[in-house]
Formats: C-alpha cells, sequence, structure tokens
C-alpha cells in the first residue's frame, strides 16, 4: 500500500462529495438538527456514504471512522483507519456561506500518514503527506512568521454545548481578541487548520474538537512548519482529547502562557 495509492481515492472520494454537495446547493435540501446547535443535511449524509462506499470498494480491509451515524465511533485510532468528516462546517453549508469542506485522513501504526481538506465553493485542495510536505492546489505551502502575538490574526470556534458548559472559550476568546490584532471565526475546524498551515492565521485554539474535525489539519500544519498540541503544550497522541492549539510555532508558547492563565483564574 502506497500513500499515492490513498490520495488518489481520497481526491475521487471528496470529488464525489463535492458534487453532491453543489448539487443541493442548487436544488435545496431540508435541515435536521443533532443537537440544539448542531445541524445535518441529506449532503452530509450521502457526501459520507459515497466517500464511505469508495473507500471500502478500494481497500475492504481498512477501518472507516465518520461523524454521521457514528460511523465506527468505537473504533481504535490505530490503523489502517480512514477518518471523515463529510462536511466540516454544516452551519456554513446550510446557509450557503462558501466555508465548508471534506476532510479526510489516512491513519496508520498510531500516526496520520495522509490528510485531504476539500473547499469545493472556494476551490482550494489541501493535501499533506507525513514528510513529504503541505500542499495547496499542488503548490507548497508554509506557516507564516509571524513571533509577535500582539500582531497575530488568531482564530477559534465555539462548541455545540457552549450554553451549559463552563469552559466554553468564552473567556479565552475575549482575552485573545484583546491581545491581538483579532480574532476570526470561519465556523469549521479544518479550514481553520488549512489557514495556520498557509500563513493565513498565526494561531488557532479550539475545545470539545472530534478526531474528524482535527485528523487531516494536524498533519498539515506540522508538514508547513507549524506546530499543534493540547492546551498544556503536549503532543496529541489521542484524537479524541478534545482541545487543541495550533499555531505557526512562533507564537505558541505566549498563547499556552495566556490559556495556563485563564484556566487557573477561572478554575477550569
Amino acid at each position: 500500500m502506497k500513500l499515492k495509492d490513498i490520495e488518489r481515492t481520497a481526491i475521487r472520494a471528496a470529488e464525489k462529495a463535492s458534487k453532491i454537495q453543489t448539487h443541493y446547493l442548487q436544488s435545496g435540501f431540508d435541515i435536521q438538527y443533532k443537537g440544539e446547535t448542531n445541524l445535518v443535511t441529506k449532503a452530509d449524509i450521502e457526501s459520507q456514504e459515497a466517500i464511505v462506499e469508495l473507500i471500502q470498494k478500494e481497500f475492504p480491509s481498512h477501518n472507516v471512522l465518520a461523524e454521521e451515524h457514528d460511523v465506527g465511533h468505537d473504533a481504535k485510532l490505530e490503523g489502517p483507519l480512514w477518518i471523515i468528516d463529510p462536511i466540516d462546517g454544516t452551519t456554513n453549508y446550510a446557509h450557503h456561506f462558501p466555508i465548508f469542506s471534506t476532510s479526510i485522513a489516512f491513519v496508520d501504526d498510531h500516526q496520520t500518514m495522509f490528510g485531504l481538506i476539500h473547499l469545493p465553493l472556494l476551490h482550494e485542495q489541501f493535501i499533506v503527506k507525513r514528510s513529504e510536505g503541505a500542499f495547496l492546489n499542488g503548490r507548497s505551502i508554509q506557516v507564516s512568521s509571524m513571533a509577535s502575538l500582539s500582531k497575530s490574526v488568531l482564530a477559534t470556534g465555539f462548541p455545540y454545548e457552549k450554553k451549559t458548559l463552563k469552559e466554553n472559550n468564552l473567556d479565552y476568546f475575549n482575552y485573545f481578541e484583546m491581545n491581538s490584532i483579532t480574532v476570526r471565526r470561519p465556523g469549521a475546524a479544518t479550514y481553520d487548520l488549512a489557514c495556520i498551515a498557509s500563513g493565513r492565521f498565526d494561531g488557532y485554539w479550539e475545545l470539545s474538537l472530534k478526531p474528524w474535525d482535527i485528523a487531516a489539519g494536524m498533519l498539515l500544519v506540522e508538514e508547513a512548519g507549524g506546530k499543534a498540541t493540547d492546551f498544556s503544550g503536549e503532543p496529541i497522541k489521542n484524537l479524541w482529547r478534545g482541545e487543541m492549539l495550533a499555531t505557526n510555532g512562533l507564537v505558541h508558547q505566549d498563547m499556552l502562557d495566556a490559556i495556563a492563565k485563564i484556566r487557573l483564574e477561572h478554575k477550569y
């Protein structure tokens, strides 16, 4: 098994998903709710089905972990395993806001080996292979060179349970908004990580993340020269960890220090 075969299959799967998503944007769709603010559409379900069907046809012995319908949610994250988010940013998608993506990652021997993040309406496809670099539409990308937190552009997202969680990210958001140029909130973790990798953002943090939110993007950041850890600064070995700080590496410690201070003040 070669990574180029994994890549070829992932690209084909993303193209199938893109056609489904574009079709429903043009023809219309109903919105359902998995929670008070957690949306799902027919495009999510059909995109995932198309991706999984192709992967299982090409690699019948591989396992699959995908967001919708709890596919593989009890699987060990060892591999060979495909981790799939058919539409990251479903709320954006449902409101025809163009920042949403299909994310596909391949894990083997406890390591993410390949990742793809495809944004159909932006015509952007990020691809990464371990030890081979990170790319946007075939062009090599790297993280920014910004070393000052106060001059950084940051990004984040909020958990679906923000109304009930004590650690709901509002305290972190308030601090970083007041101690950087600004904080962006695009609404798709995969896109946020792709923007770190391509130098558009300098730092990103978020809570309540799932493996399909970060598996491809974390490798993309690392291969682009950046750094991704949990909030204590430790490497993320368990993709169910939930929290992530991803940066260009230069502002990483400043952001870790700020997070530690906020956690202590609010007893998180």
